[in-house]
């Protein structure tokens, strides 16, 4: 399994290409590889960080297609690698979702927030609200059309 990755470079005011960075690369890796056991892992929040380079989650995931075996979900601002609760940055997770049901994934996702504040007590408040968030997503994806 590979995974979308970015770099930072001292003095860049965004992230930087790095391994599967962008979706042709994702898909040529995968595709090059040409073994079925071998799928990538897209992680949302690092698709997200490229705007600069035009790149949008929703196209990644279509480009990507079947590609895909698993998500790593979490939001950002569109810049920094901030691991937040979806909903609480910019990717519009609406036509996320309409992308992955275009494709028609059923592979797994898994939570990667991080932020959270308070504690013990705020990380069992985020979590709560995370799965709340993740349940809804796996209810839209499961919804027959």
């Amino acid at each position: 399994c590979t995974e979308n990755m970015w770099n930072w470079k001292s003095g860049e005011p965004h992230a930087c290409e790095a391994a599967c960075s962008k979706p042709s690369y994702f898909a040529d890796l995968i595709d090059a590889v040409n073994d079925p056991s071998f799928k990538g892992c897209l992680d949302l929040g690092h698709a997200n960080m490229f705007p600069h380079l035009g790149i949008d989650v929703p196209s990644f995931i279509k480009m990507a297609g079947n590609r895909i075996n698993c998500l790593h979900i979490h939001d950002n601002d569109g810049c920094h690698d901030q691991h937040l609760t979806p909903g609480k940055g910019n990717i519009d997770w609406k036509q996320v979702l309409i992308a992955l049901k275009e494709i028609g994934y059923k592979g797994n996702i898994t939570s990667e927030t991080l932020a959270y504040e308070g504690g013990l007590n705020g990380l069992i408040s985020t979590l709560k609200e995370e799965v709340k968030v993740l349940s809804s997503f796996r209810d839209i994806l499961q919804k027959a059309d």
